[in-house]
This record gives C-alpha cells, structure tokens and sequence, in this order.
C-alpha cells in the first residue's frame, strides 16, 4: 500500500474508533443518571422509608431488586469501561503510525493528550470523579443494608441480606477497577501481560 493511501486508511480507523468512544462515554453517563433516577423514584414513592415490615410488603421486593438491578448497572458500566480503555489503547496505536507516516508528532489525542490532562493532571478525573462514584454505591449498600436490618424479620436473614448485598457491590467494583491496567497492555497481550501467538491459517 503506498504512504498516501495507508495514511488515508489510518486517519479513517483513528476518525471510527474515535466516534465509538465518544458514544461509549455518553452512554455511561446515560445509565449512570438511569440508575440514579431508579433510586430517585423508588426513595419517593416509599417516603424515604424502605423498611419491610413483610414478604408481602412492595419495600421487601425493593430491597431484593435495587442491589441487582445496581450490579446490573456496574456491570454495564465496567463493560463500558473497557471498552474504552481498548479503544483508546487502539487508537493510541494508530495515531503512532500515523505519526510515523506524517514525519512528525501530529496525532497525540489518544497518545498523550487524555492521560496527561484528563487523566494523570487532572484532579477532578483522576481522584475526585472515583471516589464520588466509590461513595454513591456504598451509600446505596449502606441503606439497603440499613433498612434490612430495622425490619422485623429474623437475624440471620438480616445477616444473609447484608453480606450479600456488600458481596455484590465489592464484586461489581472490583470490576471496574480491573479495566485501568488495559490502556497499559501491549497491543495483542492478553489479560497476564504474554503476548498472544495467532496460528497460521
């Protein structure tokens, strides 16, 4: 392929890969909202006051449901996650062959720009977003958990309850910790760091 045409093909994919990170960032913040608007309405029709007082009772269901539907929504935000993270690490590739087709440092968005002033310089993203998010779920286990254990239903469904709950919320945000370390992967490395050997076909 000559330079001319491999440099158009680059600047197509980097413009592509581009686009779907941008969809991907809009998405997560769409279900973000979802999730809380679904706290939001459940909080107001019940007054604030998720206590069962029985099986029977709608707050009882509530309080089975919200921690699912909330690993539910970490789940699709670590899915998210990292898909953003492989894309930026793709495109972090292209822009470096794009550079090195141009002669000279041109495309660094993905390169350089995101981890030194969205990421690395950037307090906002890089402590404060985190620990927001890190707070608002265990706020939301915590009055799950709360609110299980004013109820008048037996201690050791109160215990199961609670230890579930807190199990299913370390194990969805274990997730979303995982995915940082793939924009430091080799391109082609699998998840222990070796590189993958595709057979020949």
């Amino acid at each position: 392929m000559q330079g001319e045409q491999k440099l158009q093909v680059l600047v197509e994919q980097w413009k592509e890969i581009n686009g779907f990170i941008n969809k991907l960032d809009t998405e997560l913040w769409v279900v973000f909202t979802i999730l809380g608007s679904v706290y939001g309405v459940v909080i107001t029709v019940f007054d604030g006051n998720l206590q069962p007082t029985k099986v029977a009772d709608g707050r009882f269901w509530m309080l089975v449901f919200l921690p699912l539907i909330s690993a539910a929504i970490m789940g699709c935000m670590a899915n998210n996650f990292r898909w953003v993270a492989i894309a930026r690490r793709y495109a972090s590739t292209l822009e470096a062959e794009i550079n090195t087709c141009l002669g000279r440092e041109m495309f660094t968005w993905n390169l350089h720009m995101i981890d030194n002033y969205v990421e690395k310089n950037n307090l906002h993203n890089s402590h404060i977003m985190p620990i927001i998010i890190v707070f608002f779920f265990v706020a939301i286990s915590a009055y799950l958990a709360v609110s299980m254990w004013a109820s008048p239903f037996d201690i050791a469904y109160k215990c199961i309850y609670i230890i579930a709950v807190v199990a299913l919320f370390c194990g969805s945000m274990f997730s979303l910790l995982l995915n940082g370390k793939v924009r430091k992967n080799e391109l082609f490395d699998d998840s222990f760091g070796k590189k993958i050997v595709f057979p020949n076909k």
